[in-house]
């Protein structure tokens, strides 16, 4: 059965969502789910969440309590209204947290929705959490084994999904704007980011600016790595700073500090003729930057001078065409490389860090002698997941779902 996962969910019969995706997914996702028979649940928990999802939706609630204070509601509350499923999307959220705990105490599913796996024209959802906390094994020869059943035997992009910064960037203003406006509706709500909307423009500002400056600069470095001009060179693609995924799924406390230690390694390590291109992540183009670092550490070791690269806008695609390896974290990045056959070195806790797929030795020897992976177990992971945890979409533009069985002749797909 295709897109498995979201068929399980659309068997639950009472269904609780807590925090989505900014912008209406929840509701579409919502009316979805009620065309099969569900009957949905909704917990908002400041006023952006409410914008995006309505109290005259119906048994919608709004939580205005303290964090300290919401295992006890949120245990109450599913008790009461004896749900069977919760959803949320980011597992590592303070309110998704207790409530994937409490989940576990008393045998609710629990399932997890996030940006896809295989960006940009998927989202994924899972049961359990995603990313790391992923309860599907860490073993390739699990999907090698449920390959010869995948309903889908050949991957496809999506090509009518639409992406890019405008649509999020209008979702997100509507939504902090509803969170300031309704704030003292909800005096306790701790957020997992940034609130003031200002912030957020100052940033989207200066990301515009400079992606326009980065795009003239950095042309004549793209024009050298599509010759083949710079060659024998790692790919290091930084991650978002806020991102969870570094202060849940690894030992860093800062991108920065990741940074330091690959560069580091690189410079006692790397064999001298190759180079490292330090990749900004675009979505942080506004918000960060590593200049004055990478300076730094190439003026204290200057044996590096000229093999550190730092690029903002040329992309990454390009850059793994020509590359001969890359150290990550857990970017879904590296799952993108391994498809380009380019071996990956996975630094902090990844779902898709095993044997056949990433290079299982330490860093220092990455460098020296990079393991590419095995690419029919690369095949057969991202195939499993085109069948089971991945939905063709954007949360900002519009998610294809499967018809729902429990109901039939309507339409599968969300519009935005």
């Amino acid at each position: 059965m295709t897109q498995a996962f979201i068929i399980q969910l659309a068997a639950c019969r009472k269904i609780l969502l807590l925090q989505g995706p900014i912008g209406a997914f929840f509701q579409h996702l919502s009316a979805w789910l009620q065309q099969g028979g569900s009957l949905v649940y909704k917990i908002n928990f400041q006023g952006g969440d409410e914008w995006d999802y309505p109290k005259h939706l119906g048994q919608t609630f709004a939580y205005t309590g303290k964090v300290s204070d919401f295992d006890a509601y949120f245990a109450n509350f599913v008790q009461e209204h004896q749900i069977d499923a919760v959803v949320c999307h980011g597992d590592t959220r303070i309110y998704h947290k207790i409530a994937k705990t409490i989940c576990q105490q008393q045998n609710i599913s629990f399932w997890a929705f996030e940006e896809g796996y295989y960006r940009p024209f998927w989202v994924t959802l899972e049961k359990d959490g995603v990313n790391d906390f992923s309860s599907l094994p860490k073993d390739i020869a699990f999907f090698q084994a449920a390959a010869p059943n995948f309903p889908i035997k050949k991957y496809q992009k999506a090509t009518d999904i639409k992406g890019g910064f405008f649509p999020i960037a209008k979702a997100a203003i509507v939504h902090y704007v509803a969170m300031q406006i309704r704030k003292k509706q909800y005096p306790n709500y701790q957020h997992h980011r940034e609130t003031q909307l200002w912030y957020y423009i100052k940033s989207w500002i200066r990301a515009l600016w400079r992606k326009k400056w980065y795009q003239y600069k950095e042309a004549s470095i793209a024009e050298k790595i599509e010759n083949g001009n710079i060659q024998s060179f790692f790919i290091l693609p930084l991650q978002v700073a806020t991102d969870s995924q570094i202060h849940t799924h690894s030992n860093f406390s800062s991108m920065q500090e990741c940074l330091l230690e690959v560069m580091q390694s690189f410079a006692q390590h790397a064999p001298k003729h190759c180079q490292l291109i330090v990749k900004h992540h675009p979505m942080d183009r506004g918000f960060t930057s590593y200049r004055r670092v990478i300076d730094r550490f190439i003026a204290q070791n200057p044996d590096v001078f000229g093999r550190i690269i730092y690029v903002h806008d040329i992309t990454l695609p390009t850059l793994m065409r020509k590359a001969i390896g890359m150290v990550t974290i857990n970017s879904t990045s590296g799952m993108s490389a391994m498809l380009h056959k380019l071996p990956v070195k996975v630094i902090g806790r990844a779902h898709y860090d095993m044997q056949g797929l990433t290079d299982q030795q330490p860093l220092s020897t990455f460098w020296q002698n990079p393991v590419a992976p095995d690419m029919q177990a690369v095949y057969d992971f991202r195939l499993y997941h085109i069948n089971y945890t991945q939905l063709a979409g954007s949360f900002y533009h519009k998610v294809k779902l499967p018809d729902n069985p429990y109901q039939k002749n309507h339409s599968g797909s969300l519009k935005q």
